[in-house]
This record gives structure tokens, sequence and C-alpha cells, in this order.
């Protein structure tokens, strides 16, 4: 008798969840950050866009369900701490800090969780190569958010020009580090953010000539683990 199970479909078989829309709100998440006040709405903004980038990249990539629940909470949880906040107070940037850190929580995972199921994929298409660039920006976004989590908890400033840094100036000073552009008006201060920041330019160089390069480089391509024997 045949044996029917080699035919039988796999749940690596089917069609992935598309990455793009993935890279998209990346994107938006860091063209939109300028234009958005310093005030609730704006923060509230910012951590909808950034936070529900990698709350979408953990849906699309499919990953355990009580992940994707551990950051659909953490998004709301900052959304919350935002008009806390607001009504009560911070002055000790108390929640500000806890929220912080559990978003940084949420970023470091995420780029993990989509490389993951792209090497999982049985062929290289341009929607693996946008999830790829999707996992290279979630990088930029996470030392973004972990720099101001150092800002916070530290006893000095992180930058050595401004003593009170936007969302904004974390993230452009990330990926001018993320991309090795070179350093101009900011200067991390501190030595765990030089620290951060080494590791942040190493990483960056690693993944684009890694999985980026390699993505591009064989679009279109089969996986060698899923080719038929």
């Amino acid at each position: 008798m045949a044996d029917r199970t080699a035919d039988a479909p796999t749940a690596d078989d089917a069609t992935p969840k598309p990455l793009a829309p993935v890279l998209w709100i990346s994107i938006a998440a860091m063209l939109v950050t300028p234009f958005l006040a310093p005030n609730l709405v704006g923060r509230i903004a910012t951590t909808l866009l950034v936070g529900g980038s990698a709350v979408v990249a953990l849906r699309v990539s499919e990953a355990r369900r009580s992940v994707i629940l551990a950051g659909e909470i953490i998004v709301v949880g900052l959304t919350l701490t935002s008009l806390i906040s607001r009504e009560v107070g911070d002055p000790e940037n108390f929640l500000t800090t806890i929220g912080v850190a559990l978003l940084c929580i949420l970023l470091l995972v995420t780029p993990a969780v989509v490389v993951r199921r792209l090497a999982a994929r049985p062929r290289i298409t341009l929607d693996t190569v946008a999830g790829a660039l999707a996992a290279y920006i979630q990088i930029g976004l996470f030392f973004a958010t972990a720099f101001r989590l150092v800002e916070l908890v530290g006893s000095a400033p992180f930058f050595t020009e401004i003593t009170n840094p936007s969302t904004m100036d974390f993230q452009f000073f990330s990926f001018v580090t993320l991309t090795t552009l070179g350093y101009g008006d900011l200067v991390p201060g501190t030595e765990v953010g030089q620290s951060l920041s080494m590791v942040e330019a190493v990483l960056g160089q690693v993944f684009l000539v890694t999985v980026v390069a390699m993505a591009v480089g064989n679009l279109g391509a089969t996986l060698p683990h899923r080719r038929q024997s």
C-alpha cells in the first residue's frame, strides 16, 4: 500500500503569512516619530507604532500564542502607563522606566522570531527579503529603546551634548550606529552607552552581510533543507 503520509501537507508547506506589512509599519514608526509632539498623544502614538510593529511581526511569524499575548499586554500596558503618569504624575520616571524595559524585551524577542520563521520557509522570495529588512529595522528600534532605558536608570546623561534627549534623538543615534554612518552631533557619554553602541554596530554589520545579503543573493532559490531528495 502506498504511503500517503509523504504527500500529506504539513504546517511548514502552508503559504506563510506575508512579512512585508511589518517592514512598512517599522518604516512608518521611524518616519512619523519626528512629527509627533512630546505630549501624551505623541507618546501613545509612538508606542502603538513601535510596539504595534513588533506585535504584528510576532503574529505573522506565527510565534507561540503566549508570546503574542505577552507582546499585546506590553503594548496595552505602555499605553496605560502613559495615561496614568499623565493623571497622577511620575516624578521619578518609575512607570516610564518599567514601560521602556518591557518594550525592550518585546523588541529583543521580535527579530529573533522573524529570522527563525524566515529560515523555515521553503523558498526565498521578495517577502523573505522584506522580512529580513523588517528584522533589521526592529534591531535598530530595540537599541533605540535600550539607549533610552540606560538614560532613565543611569545617573549621568546618555549623550555628552544634550541632557534631555527626545525619542527621535535615540532613534537617530541608534540607526546611525546600526548602519555605521559615523557619529556627528550625538555621542554616547557613558561606558554602558559606548558598550551598547559597539554591540549594535557589530550586530548591524553582521546581520547585513549574512541574513540580508543571503536573502537578496539567493532570491528565488529553494532552501537546501526544503529540497526534495
